[in-house]
């Protein structure tokens, strides 16, 4: 018999979006999957040094939450039910000013991951500041992250000159070398936050160490009505024309759009990724979901960050996908159940070209793994897992959690994070916050 780091047996393993396995079992070892087998020939095969019997769950891909900015749970809730620049300009920014650091990014980034590993995400998509300090700390936890140091035009407390950027972005890359989880990325905030010498600087940048470029566009007519006056042409087109819409490229949001910008996203290859709470929230119209999809654009599926949002809820971000291009469209064939699932997994893989590592379970891949407990009043009866994940399942329903084989949740226990110190922190952060935004 071969003997391997883990043995599941799970009551169903949703291999991918198409394809459900009853009573079958996972095997893992070296952070791999080496193999899947209905139970009665694993149990024959293979001895394993932890055995986990869940003879009630689904287990299913880990889900990838492709576009948040995690360290910044600490803003939750701190400005609500305000137009995106307001709250952009006259909150947000002024509030990050004031207690911006690498400890704010570090404990931001704690609390959220710790929401994120709760919720079933293995990995994630983020941009914000300090990141090489960001991926210590997310090395520490053990989740999946393509991270990126985010750039404006102007000066900024976390960055007087884009040069301080770039130099950060150079101590991230090569943090990432000695990781196998963390990946680096490039992060040119928005078209109205950026100019063209800052954007080609990024472009050869991104060239030299051949980086996904991970980007908020197409968000607002603002931004359309201020790149055709002084451009003479939308944003996607300028950025397509200065190398920075490729195969390579996440466009994150895209509620603006028209024919001509999609058309030049599906010849370049590029990702794009939808946000249905924050745009809803913020009132940034709906993104044209399924006629990306029927044009064979690659899209993904996020939360951005839980100051627009308020959570990371990877689950409910599914739901609210599905039913907001069913209203949007007037078509409840639109966006089904099959095609949400793949945009949470292997969409999202394929956006961060991950796709050969994660978003499918299947031998070979990594053990980036989710377990759900099906045997709640919430999830019976089930007649199908796929409609029932998307539909009604409470991310509180999930109680294990792996990365790279790695257990980082355990019967809703988390096993890398101390959570009342978290708690704590989290408590001083707040005592901050409410005091500098005059909340009382």
């Amino acid at each position: 018999m071969q003997n391997v780091e883990t043995l599941v047996h799970a009551g169903q393993i949703l291999v991918n979006s198409k394809t459900v396995l009853e009573k079958h079992s996972l095997a893992v070892s070296g952070g791999k999957i080496v193999a899947i087998l209905p139970q009665s020939e694993v149990k024959q095969q293979y001895t394993a040094k932890h055995t986990v019997d869940l003879p009630e769950h689904v287990l299913m891909p880990g889900l990838v939450n492709a576009h948040t900015h995690i360290s910044m749970n600490l803003l939750r809730g701190l400005a609500d039910d305000l137009k995106l620049l307001t709250w952009l300009q006259d909150h947000i920014w002024p509030a990050e000013a004031a207690v911006i650091s690498p400890e704010f990014v570090m404990d931001g980034a704690l609390l959220a991951m710790a929401e994120l590993i709760r919720g079933g995400v293995t990995t994630f998509n983020d941009n914000y500041f300090y990141m090489k300090d960001l991926a210590e700390i997310v090395s520490q936890v053990g989740m999946r992250a393509v991270l990126a140091e985010c750039f404006f035009k102007f000066s900024t407390p976390w960055s007087p000159t884009p040069d301080a950027s770039f130099a950060r972005s150079e101590e991230l890359v090569d943090f990432c070398k000695t990781t196998e989880t963390i990946y680096p990325a490039i992060f040119p905030h928005a078209p109205y936050s950026t100019d063209i010498p800052l954007l080609e600087k990024l472009s050869a940048f991104a060239n030299k160490h051949d980086l996904l470029v991970h980007t908020h566009l197409m968000e607002s007519q603002m931004e359309i009505d201020e790149s055709i006056k002084e451009h003479g042409k939308r944003p996607i087109k300028l950025w397509h024309e200065l190398g920075l819409i490729h195969d390579k490229t996440i466009a994150v949001h895209m509620t603006h759009v028209n024919d001509e910008d999609l058309d030049i996203i599906v010849k370049a290859g590029a990702s794009t990724v939808h946000c249905p709470e924050s745009n809803m929230k913020l009132a940034s119209k709906v993104s044209p979901v399924q006629k990306m999809l029927d044009m064979g654009i690659n899209v993904a599926l996020g939360t951005d960050g839980a100051a627009s949002n308020n959570d990371l809820d990877m689950f409910g971000e599914m739901k609210s996908a599905a039913f907001l291009s069913k209203v949007s469209t007037d078509n409840p064939e639109s966006l089904n159940a099959q095609t949400v699932i793949e945009m949470a997994t292997i969409n999202g893989a394929k956006a961060l070209h991950l796709d050969h590592e994660i978003g499918t379970l299947e031998v070979g891949k990594a053990a980036d793994m989710i377990a759900i407990d099906f045997d709640t009043l919430e999830t019976q009866p089930c007649y199908a897992v796929v409609p029932q994940l998307v539909y009604n399942v409470p991310r509180h329903n999930v109680t294990h959690v792996w990365v790279n084989g790695k257990i980082l949740m355990q019967d809703r226990e988390l096993t890398t994070i101390d959570e009342q110190a978290l708690m704590q922190k989290t408590k001083i952060w707040q005592a901050k916050l409410k005091q500098y935004a005059k909340l009382d």
